[in-house]
């Protein structure tokens, strides 16, 4: 499913809002990936989408596998700063 630019979707105490992805001048949007989510009885179900003439699937794989890494932290440790959780390696 698609969401609207402006939708907020919330998963407990965090707040997930979706924000437009457009270039100026060229009317329409242009991504490299994109990631869509759904929260599926309790859990969530993370579909990533990407260019394959960008990357490589193992890229594509670690792009996935930090993303989730730093929702696991954000959920654990909601008061961290978002510069903390961008610093995860």
């Amino acid at each position: 499913f698609l969401s609207a630019p402006g939708t907020v979707h919330r998963f407990g105490d965090i707040e997930v809002s979706v924000l437009p992805v457009a270039v100026p001048g060229q009317g329409h949007h242009m991504v490299d990936a994109l990631m869509f989510y759904q929260e599926i009885e309790g859990g969530l179900l993370l579909n990533f989408q990407y260019g394959i003439n960008l990357f490589e699937p193992g890229e594509a794989q670690a792009a996935l596998d930090r993303f989730v890494a730093i929702l696991r932290r954000a959920i654990d440790d909601p008061e961290s700063s978002l510069s903390s959780l961008a610093a995860l390696k």
